[in-house]
């Protein structure tokens, strides 16, 4: 009797052991699994960052086009034309676009605006609004109201991408937007060459006998050594 008693004692022991290895088990397959899951979902994000990280950065870039074709000029000013006719047929698209990007990008901001304008892009956005204040005692007040709006919409959007980036690679993913866009311009002016050499090969006084400009959008010769000189820099 004492031995059959020993053997069920021992019989219950083990299967209450071997159970309590099982959930043991179980909980560690399940564990692993979660932490497979979390694996396979950083390794999405690594290939496919856009998609799975931040799907919000096709909006923001189609945002920086839409300001990158704002800041194209067709045309020239003179000091009297500018005094005269500030806004015209020539800078509606700058209108429009800037205008798009504004109503566009105001919603998104007003969502977490304490987190978004904070740190170093707080006094950009008081700068805008300073600007904005001093419309009211400028002598062009329409054309003040304008440059200070389109400035603070571009700090606007420079806030909202940096507000949801997460790594460094978000961070080159817009760097290299931005040189794009310089590399597009840049090819416009030599294309300009081509297409028209005596406008955009100005002749001058300086050291050099002509001077670069852009025909075709207009660019001045400032600018386009701006652009080389950006270029240059980042490719060395």
């Amino acid at each position: 009797m004492r031995t059959g008693q020993r053997s069920g004692k021992n019989d219950s022991s083990s299967m209450a052991r071997v159970s309590q290895d099982n959930v043991e088990v179980s909980e560690q397959l399940t564990i692993q699994g979660r932490d497979v899951s979390q694996r396979d979902t950083s390794l999405c994000c690594l290939r496919a960052p856009a998609s799975c990280r931040h799907p919000k950065w096709r909006r923001v870039s189609f945002m920086w086009i839409l300001l990158f074709l704002s800041s194209l000029s067709f045309t020239l000013y003179d000091v009297e034309t500018w005094a005269n006719t500030p806004i015209n047929a020539a800078s509606a698209h700058k209108i429009v676009t800037t205008l798009i990007v504004a109503l566009w990008l105001c919603p998104l901001l007003l969502r977490n605006w304490q987190r978004i304008f904070r740190q170093f892009m707080l006094p950009f956005f008081l700068l805008d609004v300073w600007r904005l204040l001093s419309s009211f005692w400028s002598v062009q007040p329409l054309w003040s109201v304008y440059r200070s709006g389109e400035h603070l919409v571009v700090v606007g959007l420079a806030a909202y991408s940096a507000s949801i980036s997460s790594d460094i690679k978000d961070v080159h993913r817009l760097m290299n937007l931005i040189l794009t866009w310089y590399v597009v311009q840049t090819i416009a002016v030599w294309l300009g060459v081509i297409a028209w050499p005596t406008k955009a090969l100005v002749p001058t006084k300086g050291l050099l006998p002509y001077m670069l400009v852009g025909v075709l959008p207009r660019v001045n010769s400032n600018t386009v050594a701006q652009f080389g000189g950006l270029l240059a820099l980042v490719s060395a």
